[in-house]
């Protein structure tokens, strides 16, 4: 870790600076703070391009302005960070100024690239290559800055005019001005002034609120988002180079920075950093990338998102004569969920997914417990209302963090065999690169948004995700005398799954939800289809293996586009009054680290 000390001999005179700039001929531009000029330093045989910002001197602001750059950054080295070359205080009694001498960047700042009309060489083109790899140093800059000098440094100006771009297109933070150094932990600090820039301040400092890192973070998700904006550019599209994991990468972080609840952002920047370069990868996700951003207490996913239970098979399981049944059920924050029976055995397999929408992170003291249970039958009662307990495990967060489990095999009881194979996946709510463009029109997610983009004949999602069935209830069910319960089921895809049984009733509730992960886009002509069964039982026979349908409905997203159905009820049959209420939601798969 990087300590800053007092300021090194890197001071020059105010003649120095008029040879270099050559009486101040050359003005690059003008800032908030200054004007800046081009000259050029001699060190040893070499000569350096230099940039000689003059700051304004006539308030106690320019005096402030100056002395927080040079304290701030005289001390710290990072390739990453502009570098100082030397500095002047000139006459300021007679009318001199504070300048500042750093390094000449050949290729300008960020804005001039990623704005029409900023002054750039006409038809300059970033490709998308370089623009991720701005994201990436200046995230970088920010760990070092944050994490690796002490005191820790805000910077709290990031924008793109500050954002240097070197030779090689390397990104280095630049400005200094308005940066504050912390306490020895890092803590927040306060002003009387709300330091940056329209448009790039984080919303806490206009409540009154401390500056802390999370402000950085707030600014960088700005930057992201206009950097992002490039994509709109025909040429970045034409090129054919724009790599979606880095772009939805991008997206994704962008969206976790400008959560406007600074406790909803990632817990610091090397979150962030490591978001960017895991995701770059294409490491899968999952809760093998999520571990690592529990240690802070969160994951950073400010919205919430999925989580996602698979429970494969169990083994060993010791039962009673009369155990009819199997059953695994999930209990996560509150809410349970169970698979359908199947018949005893010692190995039983019910490869099954439950999912739990959260609407906030989840935290490493959560806990899930999976249990399995029997389902008892005598030929005098029949099927037993309540189910005997032959094992549970419970796991907690902190244990997936500490031990990385994410495919397990976990133990039902304390000294036994029994053991249950269980699966886990974290998906966080944060949506791919399309839902930017819905971020800045307004428009919210699921069908009701997805429907539009589908004109194309695809969901632009190029890795797929899920698309989730609620079923709700049916109404006017007509059935058998001999009809036992009713059953949902849905089909998709070649994929099929059902509800639990339910006691017939002429408006059956289910209260179900079923999701089809899918590997590639959905497609205009994609179709589902939902029945509804009898399950027919005979005192001499007792439950009979088949079903009678009792009605379905064929579901076309062609049909969805020009409706725009997302929480219908449907008919299932051609004339009569048998109604099924379906909710349709599309959850893209893309997710953060």
């Amino acid at each position: 870790m990087r300590k800053l000390g007092r300021l090194p001999n890197v001071s020059l005179t105010y003649e120095d600076l008029i040879t270099a700039t050559n009486n101040f001929g050359d003005r690059l531009g003008r800032g908030g703070s200054g004007s800046v000029f081009k000259g050029s330093l001699k060190e040893g045989s070499t000569t350096l391009a230099v940039a000689v910002k003059r700051i304004d001197w006539t308030t106690e602001y320019g005096k402030q302005y100056f002395e927080a750059e040079i304290s701030t950054i005289a001390s710290v080295r990072h390739v990453h960070l502009i570098r100082l070359r030397g500095y002047c205080r000139h006459m300021i009694e007679s009318g001199g100024g504070f300048y500042v001498v750093y390094d000449l960047l050949p290729n300008g700042s960020l804005d001039t690239w990623i704005f029409p009309g900023m002054g750039g060489p006409t038809g300059q083109f970033l490709s998308w290559k370089l623009r991720y790899e701005v994201a990436v140093g200046v995230a970088r800059a920010l760990v070092y800055l944050h994490h690796d000098c002490s005191p820790p440094i805000l910077h709290l100006d990031v924008k793109p005019p500050n954002i240097l771009l070197d030779v090689q297109f390397r990104a280095v933070l630049s400005d200094f001005g308005l940066s504050k150094l912390t306490s020895e932990d890092g803590s927040e600090v306060r002003s009387k002034h709300i330091r940056g820039t329209p448009g790039y301040i984080a919303p806490e400092l206009y409540q009154g609120k401390p500056s802390s890192a999370k402000c950085d973070m707030y600014s960088y998700g700005q930057v992201n988002a206009k950097n992002l904006m490039g994509l709109i550019d025909k040429r970045l599209r034409e090129d054919g180079k724009v790599d979606e994991k880095e772009a939805n990468s991008l997206v994704y972080v962008a969206l976790c920075c400008l959560d406007e609840e600074p406790n909803n952002r990632p817990p610091d920047m090397r979150n962030v950093l490591h978001m960017l370069e895991t995701y770059s990868t294409g490491k899968p996700d999952g809760i093998g990338a999520m571990v690592d951003r529990l240690a802070e207490g969160t994951v950073s996913s400010a919205n919430g998102g999925l989580f996602v239970i698979k429970l494969h098979e169990a083994q060993n399981i010791e039962f009673q004569d009369n155990t009819k049944n199997l059953i695994a059920r999930v209990k996560f924050k509150g809410e349970s969920d169970e698979t359908s029976p199947v018949k005893k055995s010692i190995n039983p397999k019910w490869k099954e997914e439950f999912s739990f929408s959260l609407e906030e992170a989840l935290r490493r003291d959560d806990e899930l417990v999976v249990d399995v249970l029997s389902q008892m039958y005598t030929p005098t009662i029949g099927f037993q209302d309540s189910y005997r307990i032959l094992g549970l495990v419970k796991i907690n967060l902190s244990d997936v963090v500490e031990k990385k489990k994410t495919n397990e095999m976990y133990s039902l009881t304390e000294f036994g065999e029994e053991k249950i194979h269980i699966e886990l996946e974290w998906r966080p709510k944060w949506r791919p690169l399309e839902d930017f463009y819905m971020l800045e029109t307004g428009k919210l997610d699921g069908i009701g948004a997805m429907v539009d983009r589908l004109a194309e004949g695809t969901v632009p999602s190029p890795n797929g995700g899920l698309l989730v069935i609620k079923l709700h209830e049916a109404q006017n069910i007509e059935f058998q005398d001999n009809t036992k319960n009713l059953i949902a089921r849905v089909k998709f895809k070649g994929e099929s799954d059902e509800t639990s049984p339910v006691k017939k009733s002429i408006n059956p509730k289910w209260k179900e939800e079923f999701s089809f992960s899918l590997e590639e886009a959905l497609h205009r002509d994609d179709e589902l289809v939902v029945d509804v069964l009898s399950q027919m039982y005979t005192p001499t026979i007792g439950f009979q293996d088949s079903y009678r349908i009792l009605g379905l409905v064929k579901i076309n997203l062609s049909d969805v586009i020009e409706k725009k159905k997302t929480n219908e009820m449907y008919s299932l049959t051609e004339f009569g009054e048998e109604k099924i209420h379906i909710e349709l939601e599309w959850r893209p798969e893309w997710r953060p680290l």
